[in-house]
């Protein structure tokens, strides 16, 4: 069991991290360049960037982390079943649930955002409607994107006070043992 929750912190680790960079700093990086902080760049191209972008990780997400780590749990509350912890069998099969439903509520927003996005091309018109579509839907977005990466923080805690509980003892040369 030891073995599972240290995989599944070291995912979940990794997963968070991933979508607090991307949320934190490369946005930031991207948007940086783009009016009206600088003018390399158009706002809607910046934001064309960083939506592949966050595509691409979604992606990876959706065909490596969150199978890997809902098998893992999956595992690990099945060797819980058989210790008779259910409350903690449950409360790992509630978080997975969690944070699988909110992650593919983030894709189909993310999904929405790009199709609902005005165009890059500076010269072709958008309407103000778009525009307000896309807006809330960057909104929201970034809402369940946090949301996620809350849920994630919460596997990550409830992970290393797991791996607290099931630590070895440890021997000291004052220990009977050891003579």
């Amino acid at each position: 069991m030891r073995a599972l929750t240290v995989i599944i912190l070291v995912l979940a680790t990794i997963w968070c991290a991933g979508n607090v960079i991307l949320g934190a700093v490369a946005a930031k990086g991207v948007f940086v360049h783009a009016p009206p902080h600088a003018d390399l760049i158009s706002r809607e191209v910046a934001g064309a960037i960083f939506g592949k972008v966050l595509e691409r990780w979604s992606f990876a997400v959706d065909v490596g982390f969150l199978p890997l780590i809902g098998v893992l749990l999956l595992l690990l509350a099945g060797a819980l079943l058989n210790l008779k912890r259910i409350g903690v069998m449950v409360l790992c099969l509630a978080t997975l649930g969690g944070i699988a439903g909110v992650h593919l509520w983030s894709r189909t927003i993310l999904h929405d955002a790009l199709v609902a996005a005005p165009p890059t091309d500076p010269k072709a018109p958008y309407s103000d409607e778009q525009r307000e579509t896309f807006n809330t839907l960057h909104k929201r977005s970034t809402n369940v994107f946090s949301a996620e990466a809350g849920l994630l923080l919460l596997l990550i805690i409830g992970c290393g006070v797991a791996l607290g509980r099931q630590s070895d003892p440890v021997v000291t040369s004052a220990s009977p043992t050891n003579h």
